[in-house]
């Protein structure tokens, strides 16, 4: 994929990583409530309380912190001559030569002038699940040769680049956190908006204050509206495929892949056909309200008001396109439900403009912290899911119960009754004190129409945009600096009389991880000034651009390596800095030339995109074949010798980012079956190539053994994608 269509690429959405081949170096809760940090049983969402009863229920959240990034330094100096390709000195080329793998004359040119050339992968053809499992794999077993060393060929040498190690981490942190999700979170999930929903209806139907009355009826759609989604996915019944059914293992096989392409491509339905749901008979507004919310998630066709929250938010409308499932959410109907049912937790806000949503949002962290869930509490399950998802992709942007609970505590006092959270003066103390002591959120993420904020800044947007999500999407240092480059009808910037773009570009971001990558720089210049583009979105903002670029570019640079690894989005894009520097003296001269520079910032765009098909429901968005040992008759061919891209920075901070994300499920218990094994190839691979970076930056004999493991190293990685 060329360079500048994968700039302007929508992050949001999946690429395919491009395979680079570079032959030069193929060479080479109603009673009351206590808050406190304590342990707590829970209240049983079975049994209402009535409004006059008083009971103390204790607050039990904390939050658990994961395993953390090692430090990840390099005391190696770079010792490797400076080198120019010349063609005639090229070992193996005359063996490529007799593979039909032929150079044109600009290809030779390039590597004698820059020491590589790009050129597309026509490698891979059709591919079955049963058969070839990845492009990149695949690549590289058709490089690779026969698993054992007496077959081996001066063509089989290869080159491990940063694309490959970047593109097998992301697979299996991706289908990691699927497992997680599909069969713990989803179920866990389910249960909890259960429980959530009974005690919202029971309140609801015990209340005597209208005001309370009201928000349990709010608090009931909201539990319902993902109970809907969770418990449709949960009852759908997928056609078991037995091999039994066919006559070969490979139709089998085929059966199974026909099977995951119809629950793929399957719509997945979920609705609410009368007021009996459950066996919980519902009142006429929660029925028509929950329906109506349903009606349009289910058809995710654009923009609306909400049925719920709308008519306590004027100025807010919600944008359904979000719940169409994409990402692995689209495997089946378990984690498509999975996808409705977080989306809608997690951008749904209870805005402190609202006093009455307020309310709802103080009671639904009462329930969060005191309500039983069977054998456990709802406190322990949303504590569990955020810790996870907060070591994933990082905090919330939002608040949640872990802000509003000492806010209760101060406002209410450690035993709030169910009647003090009637008191509406009690109620604008909290609110003004959460304005007060609340961060701001940094991304704007909703839909705000701007005729009740005539001529409001960004910032003053955000500010009107506090409020309370029970599951909050995450901040990401991407979507923050596309929020700052970026506007809708908000007023100029008064310095410079500009407004900035209305549509990003993921160059954005990308440039900030290494401000001084001159190729990336280009780019972005190109982009800002691009004639087309400022057409379209009406505006010139070079000079707003550069301004919002140069405060970004000094905040970021005041970052320690305890922020770029204090999560896996974190580390991950700590991961790619190193790829955007300029290399100098010391390190081959392929890598010191401007095509390299164009090449690595495909890399960096490529697992970019990963990364956010991996987080994208979570992160708040702006808006092998085994050889023998072969005949001992059989002369042994000479050794292949294949190549590490030699960036030991980016190998010391993929190896502790992976060894990060291993012991972090570890720990939590979270790693899914038949994953350790996984992880463990993979860390052991990264620490491997580590090895081999170094001895080669500092110019040492590598071993005929490493060599060796190098070339067959695919072997081994390619379990890391077979089919789950």
């Amino acid at each position: 994929m060329p360079i500048r269509k994968i700039l302007d690429y929508v992050i949001t959405h999946k690429i395919a990583a491009s395979v680079t081949v570079a032959v030069a170096v193929v060479a080479l809760c109603a009673g009351g409530f206590l808050f406190l940090s304590h342990n707590n049983t829970g209240t049983n969402s079975n049994n209402a309380e009535s409004e006059g009863k008083t009971g103390l229920f204790y607050f039990s959240l904390t939050q658990p912190v994961f395993a953390q990034a090692a430090a990840a330094g390099s005391d190696v100096s770079p010792q490797i001559p400076r080198t120019a390709v010349k063609i005639n000195k090229l070992a193996n080329l005359q063996d490529f030569t007799g593979d039909g793998i032929n150079l044109s004359a600009a290809q030779q040119a390039a590597l004698e002038e820059q020491g590589l050339f790009l050129t597309d992968n026509n490698i891979i053809g059709e591919q079955t699940d049963y058969g070839q499992t990845d492009d990149f794999v695949d690549t590289y077993r058709s490089f690779a040769g026969s698993f054992s060393p007496y077959y081996r060929k001066p063509q089989n040498a290869i080159f491990i680049s940063s694309d490959f190690a970047l593109h097998l981490y992301h697979i299996l942190a991706d289908r990691s956190f699927q497992k997680i999700e599909e069969t713990k979170f989803q179920p866990m999930l389910t249960e909890m908006a259960r429980a959530l929903f009974l005690d919202s209806i029971n309140n609801y139907n015990a209340a005597t204050d209208q005001k309370l009355k009201d928000s349990y009826q709010r608090l009931a759609v909201f539990h319902l509206v993902p109970l809907v989604a969770l418990n449709a996915g949960s009852q759908s019944a997928e056609v078991s495929v037995s091999p039994a059914d066919y006559e070969t293992f490979a139709q089998y096989l085929d059966a199974i892949a026909a099977q995951k392409i119809k629950n793929s491509e399957g719509r997945f339905s979920f609705s609410l056909l009368d007021k009996n749901y459950a066996g919980i008979e519902l009142s006429d507004d929660i029925y028509e309200t929950a329906k109506r919310e349903l009606g349009l998630i289910s058809e995710a066709k654009g923009v609306a008001p909400s049925p719920l929250f709308s008519p306590l938010r004027p100025e807010f409308e919600n944008d359904y396109t979000q719940f169409t499932p994409r990402s692995h959410y689209t495997k089946n109907d378990v984690l498509k439900s999975y996808f409705v049912a977080m989306m809608w937790y997690g951008r749904m806000g209870f805005s402190l403009n609202s006093a009455e949503l307020t309310r709802d949002a103080i009671l639904a962290t009462a329930q969060i912290n005191n309500i039983k869930v069977n054998d456990t509490t709802a406190a322990a399950i949303w504590a569990d899911m955020s810790a996870t998802i907060d070591f994933f992709v990082g905090e919330t942007d939002d608040a949640t119960a872990y802000q509003y609970t000492p806010l209760i505590k101060t406002v209410y006092g450690d035993a709030a009754s169910i009647n003090r959270l009637a008191d509406d003066n009690l109620l604008q103390q909290f609110i003004a004190q959460a304005v007060k002591e609340l961060p701001v959120p940094r991304i704007l993420s909703e839909v705000i129409d701007m005729k009740n904020y005539d001529s409001a800044t960004k910032d003053e947007l955000l500010k009107n945009t506090l409020q309370f999500r029970f599951m909050g999407q995450r901040f990401t240092p991407d979507a923050y600096i596309l929020n700052r480059l970026t506007q809708g009808d908000e007023a100029p910037d008064l310095e410079t009389g500009q407004k900035l773009p209305t549509m990003p570009t993921a160059l954005m971001p990308v440039s900030l991880l290494n401000p001084d990558n001159t190729v990336v720089k280009s780019y972005l210049d190109e982009w800002v000034n691009n004639l087309e583009r400022i057409a379209q979105q009406g505006r010139q903002s070079d000079k707003v651009i550069a301004k919002v670029y140069t405060q970004l570019q000094s905040e970021f640079a005041g970052y320690g390596q305890d922020v770029w690894t204090k999560n896996i989005y974190w580390s991950w894009l700590n991961c790619l800095r190193p790829l955007l520097s300029a290399y100098a003296d010391g390190y081959p001269l392929f890598m010191t030339t401007p095509a390299w520079q164009k090449k690595s910032l495909g890399t960096v765009l490529g697992s970019y995109t990963e990364l956010k098909h991996d987080t994208l429901l979570y992160a708040k968005q702006s808006y092998a074949e085994k050889g023998g040992g072969g005949d001992t008759d059989i002369p042994m061919p000479p050794v292949v010798k294949g190549y590490v891209e030699p960036d030991l920075t980016f190998w010391n901070r993929l190896s502790a980012l992976a060894e990060m994300t291993q012991t972090g499920l570890a720990q939590r218990n979270l790693m899914p079956e038949d994953f350790s094994y996984r992880y463990k190839i993979l860390v052991e691979s990264l620490q491997f190539f580590k090895d081999i970076a170094g001895q080669e930056l500092a110019n040492q004999t590598i071993s005929d053994d490493d060599f060796e493991k190098l070339r067959t190293i695919n072997f081994s990685l390619e379990q890391l994608t077979e089919a789950l």
